[in-house]
């Protein structure tokens, strides 16, 4: 008899232990599952604003402000021999070639090089890319037309300098939207990001 004991209490030691292992084990998957399925999405949403906020941030406080200083310098040797500043089509068309183009074309290549990470600032950047090529295609049409003394290019140069204005403008609209959208305070930065 004590041998039958036996083998029930070491049959009955087996079944528990398998029990215990395979409830324990059931315990830990379902714990796994409900951790797997409610996490990654408050994570997905998460991350997804918080890219875009900082690329953003990155953007507007980082990139911009090293370029700005370019294109600044390229449009004060613009302003230098324009509007009121004008004195003759021979400065006008000497600062074009040494200075305007030069440092505007430098600018353009340093914009280019501008690389945000998410779609939504990547859009918004291709616009202040296309305002910027066509004012430098402006400034070269400018050069034709005083070379031809032909007003009515010069008159071209003007179109391509407005609808660069344009541009910048709805660039500046985007910017203000997306950044109210991720929760930056853009309108107290933006004059000193923009000097405007």
């Amino acid at each position: 008899m004590i041998k039958i004991n036996n083998r029930r209490v070491v049959l009955l030691a087996l079944m528990l232990s398998i029990l215990l292992v395979f409830a324990t084990g059931c315990i830990k998957i379902s714990l796994t599952d409900s951790e797997v399925k409610d996490e990654p999405l408050a994570e997905d949403k998460s991350v997804t604003t918080d890219l875009v906020k900082e690329d953003l941030e990155n953007y507007l406080y980082k990139e911009l402000p090293l370029v700005f200083n370019l294109e600044e310098e390229a449009l004060g040797y613009y302003d230098a021999v324009t509007g009121l500043n004008y004195t003759d089509d021979y400065t006008f068309y000497n600062s074009l070639i040494d200075q305007v183009i030069p440092s505007y074309h430098y600018f353009i290549d340093e914009l280019e090089a501008i690389r945000p990470e998410t779609q939504q600032v990547r859009d918004i950047h291709e616009l202040y890319i296309e305002a910027a090529n066509l004012q430098y295609s402006g400034f070269t049409i400018f050069l034709s037309g005083v070379e031809k003394q032909d007003f009515e290019i010069m008159a071209q140069g003007n179109e391509k300098l407005d609808k660069a204005r344009k541009l910048i403008r709805q660039w500046e609209i985007k910017i203000e939207e997306l950044s109210k959208e991720h929760g930056i305070n853009y309108a107290e930065q933006g004059e000193k990001i923009l000097d405007i």
